[in-house]
């Protein structure tokens, strides 16, 4: 849906396929979601959890397509979805169900898709309650990162606590965006500064001379 949107609006949907897509993927989106706001239908078998809140992230593509084309039901869809999540957090910030399972930490990867999915849809849908609980879980994860090399714990337990000396690419460059976006938002240079910093790691562990 994230993907449709962004080509139908970039005017090369002249026969607006696009769009008729994007419009079938957020109504088959609204109709699995329960009345809570969660998403309980079709979950992987791979994983152990009934519901994940970082299925937020798909929320925040229900947001998008909502604030590009003035769909009132998606962005409801999408809200409530949101309420759900901020309905899963602790006293400290953690959210529950961020993990592929509920009796394992959560990976960094599912982490920066909670805590992403959250900024968006509290911009797009004019929510600060959402853009406050990523920024929250951001500032969190950045007292983790190696400030020597920029890397960041691949895995978390409860409480933002790291898990594992091993570090994640993908994670470390969806906090990178994410922190990006929230330099912008908040101003605080410390935001920018962290990105930066995972990306000069992720850079600095690509291979230039292999054979691929």
């Amino acid at each position: 849906l994230r993907g449709l949107t962004c080509l139908a609006r970039t005017g090369c949907d002249k026969e607006k396929l696009f769009l008729q897509a994007a419009r079938k993927a957020a109504t088959w989106m609204r109709a699995q979601q329960d009345a809570d706001g969660a998403w309980r239908r079709g979950v992987s078998p791979l994983t152990g959890n009934t519901f994940h809140a970082y299925y937020i992230y798909a929320a925040a593509a229900l947001a998008e397509f909502a604030h590009t084309y003035n769909d009132g039901a998606s962005l409801e869809a999408a809200v409530s979805n949101a309420r759900f999540v901020l309905s899963l957090r602790d006293r400290n910030g953690w959210i529950r169900a961020m993990s592929f399972s509920q009796d394992k930490p959560a990976l960094l990867h599912t982490i920066g898709y909670t805590l992403q999915g959250l900024f968006d849809v509290g911009r797009l849908a004019d929510h600060p309650e959402c853009t406050a609980a990523a920024e929250e879980g951001a500032r969190k994860i950045l007292s983790c990162q190696d400030e020597k090399t920029g890397s960041i714990p691949g895995r978390f337990e409860d409480g933002y606590r790291p898990d594992v000396p091993w570090t994640s690419t993908t994670g470390n460059s969806q906090m990178a965006v994410l922190w990006f976006h929230l330099a912008d938002h908040t101003g605080a240079t410390e935001f920018e500064s962290a990105a930066r910093r995972a990306n000069s790691f992720n850079r600095s562990i690509q291979d230039l001379y292999h054979t691929d």
